[in-house]
């Protein structure tokens, strides 16, 4: 396996041959400035920061807001589907910007990621338009403030990884940073990409090798790091990068179901020392048409903390754009996945569930 710097080091290459044109806040370096890092891939150091707001909009009441989720949550970021801007402040307040990021005209409709940074109360929106494949054509990030006022964004925030780039997650950081995965299937690997709470470029990690990748998940653990989740095809590999920047689990680790999945894996923390994967996987049976949802319980070594997998239900046909279950949590605590059909089902940590009424 190619070292941490690897990617870093190629990044930064890239980069410097380039000038960008950010938006507030972390601009020095230009849009396409990438993270510096060490040869180990360690951070050498944030870049200087720069000014400060720059742009208003009013505090949404819905939309990017009501999507997100916080960094000390142990909850994915949101992700959703917006067909007017104008249904959502932080969008409606930058739609010029994403007009220019779209040649002149907004898509039909915009893949949204929101997640809350904990600076501040800031919080992180990706947006782009979704393609079939599921990756994002002109990404753009925004980063706002509690009020919805722009604090820096990114045309470019995938600028330096190798095209054509694959799907993208982001997540929050410790100390308000912020995070992005992005698969590079041309360098068969996943980049960790990490910015300051200014926008600064903090660092840049590759964090596994994969041929292939169809999607991927991105979980802030605070304490432990960021998991990332990928699937390829039948595979489905996932790794730690601590907040130092190690990989705790070397080249990756395979989790999830044995036999064929057919969708994106949803992650969420469930104690300080543990997390649970769901996920559809088709049934091994005769009936194809049936899906069921899954749910494992893994440690910080990726150990698996229940003797089996937690079945939380069948579903007759997954409807596209719900292949990723939806991970919340209750008033008290408790796990809570929203499956395809309408069925929502709690998961505790003794592998007990139950149907929300």
């Amino acid at each position: 396996m190619r070292g941490l710097g690897y990617v870093a080091a190629a990044l930064l290459a890239a980069a410097c041959s380039r000038a960008g044109s950010d938006r507030g806040a972390g601009s020095d370096g230009g849009v396409d400035a990438a993270p510096s890092a060490t040869a180990s891939g360690a951070p050498s150091g944030a870049a200087p920061s720069a000014s400060a707001v720059v742009g208003e909009g009013s505090a949404p009441r819905g939309g990017a807001r009501a999507l997100s989720g916080a960094p000390g949550s142990g909850l994915e970021a949101r992700r959703s589907s917006v067909t007017r801007v104008e249904a959502d402040p932080v969008l409606a307040a930058n739609a010029d910007a994403l007009r220019k990021q779209h040649g002149g005209a907004l898509p039909a409709s915009l893949a949204v990621q929101a997640t809350d940074l904990g600076a501040d109360r800031r919080r992180a929106i990706l947006v782009g338009a979704e393609r079939k494949d599921g990756t994002l054509e002109n990404p753009m990030l925004f980063i706002v403030d509690e009020h919805g006022a722009l604090v820096w964004s990114k045309e470019r925030p995938a600028a330096g990884i190798k095209a054509p780039v694959g799907p993208l997650a982001i997540a929050a950081g410790p100390r308000g940073r912020f995070a992005l995965a992005a698969c590079d299937p041309p360098t068969s690997s996943v980049a960790l990409r990490l910015w300051d709470e200014d926008g600064s470029p903090f660092a840049d990690f590759q964090a596994l090798e994969t041929k292939s990748c169809d999607a991927i998940t991105l979980l802030y653990w605070p304490s432990h790091g960021w998991l990332i989740a990928v699937t390829a095809g039948s595979e489905l590999r996932a790794q730690l990068v601590t907040e130092a920047g190690g990989l705790a689990w070397g080249a990756g680790r395979p989790l999830g179901a044995r036999f064929r999945t057919i969708a994106p894996v949803s992650l969420a923390t469930d104690s300080s020392t543990s997390f649970i994967l769901v996920q559809y996987s088709q049934s091994p049976g005769v009936d194809r048409e049936v899906d069921h949802a899954v749910a494992f319980r893994y440690d910080a070594l990726a150990q698996p903390l229940w003797p089996t997998p937690t079945d939380l239900g069948a579903v007759r046909r997954v409807a596209p754009g719900q292949e990723r279950i939806t991970l919340l949590r209750s008033p008290d605590g408790v796990l809570r996945a929203s499956l395809a059909g309408g069925a929502t089902m709690e998961i505790r940590s003794n592998g007990e569930t139950r149907k929300v009424p």
